[in-house]
């Protein structure tokens, strides 16, 4: 069949009516900062640097990532495009700005993406070596799950959408069941009230962290703030389909 007898051939694609809602958008973002790795590995190095004023350096980083989060919804909404960055970039910097912006994301997709399925490989086959004595290679295992997740890519964004929610979500609460956990039954010789003694009940003997010590935890906070460009570009698709019912 030519193109010219093809039925919506001129138009552009466009994404089905209803085909994500809220909850798959939010945790399209929320788990683009992969919170359970953030909470195991980067809360201790902050708690380490800022010391007592750990609570009030992720406030002011969350109302940071708040004005960028806006900053991009905002852009979003008057160029509603999957290009993200290297749209925003070009239509008001140029090509060339926007061939950087876009290759500069990019590598930090590749390399976080990279990272995180050959982490999970190396777990996954350390559970299995230890518990059933079972011997996989860690990249083997890290090539399965990269395949799968392009597996349900390529089957479609409602599908990959939904199990990125679901997963999210199961994440969150996990993460959140051994928070609680650990405060009621804490380990042995445990300190975790020490900081909030300190700060509250002798300011005198608190530890007073120096300015790298307290811009640290901002500084990590910021790779938060990327979560706000993989939401809003199809936030604003879904949001137009609601009001015009485009083709798919």
């Amino acid at each position: 069949m030519t193109a010219e007898t093809t039925p919506h051939s001129d138009a552009d694609p466009q994404l089905r009516p209803n085909s994500l809602g809220l909850p798959e958008l939010v945790f399209q973002g929320v788990t683009h900062i992969a919170p359970a790795a953030n909470i195991v590995f980067t809360f201790p190095i902050i708690a380490l640097q800022a010391g007592p004023v750990m609570p009030l350096s992720f406030l002011l980083s969350t109302v940071v990532c708040f004005f960028i989060g806006n900053t991009v919804s905002e852009f979003s909404r008057y160029m509603p495009s999957s290009g993200g960055y290297y749209s925003f970039a070009t239509r008001g910097l140029g090509s060339r700005s926007g061939f950087m912006a876009t290759w500069s994301y990019l590598i930090y997709e590749i390399l976080g993406a990279a990272g995180g399925t050959g982490f999970l490989g190396y777990l996954i086959s350390d559970m299995l070596q230890k518990q059933f004595h079972v011997n996989i290679p860690w990249w083997s295992l890290a090539l399965a799950i990269t395949a799968l997740i392009w597996a349900l890519t390529h089957h479609g964004i409602q599908l990959s959408a939904r199990i990125t929610a679901l997963l999210g979500g199961l994440e969150l609460l996990i993460m959140l069941a051994l928070g609680i956990t650990f405060l009621i039954h804490p380990g042995p010789g445990s300190t975790y009230l020490s900081a909030a003694k300190a700060l509250f009940l002798a300011p005198s003997l608190q530890r007073h962290p120096g300015r790298d010590g307290f811009l640290h935890p901002r500084a990590e906070r910021f790779r938060g703030s990327s979560a706000a460009r993989p939401g809003s570009p199809p936030s604003r698709q879904v949001y137009r389909t609601r009001d015009h019912a485009l083709p798919g």
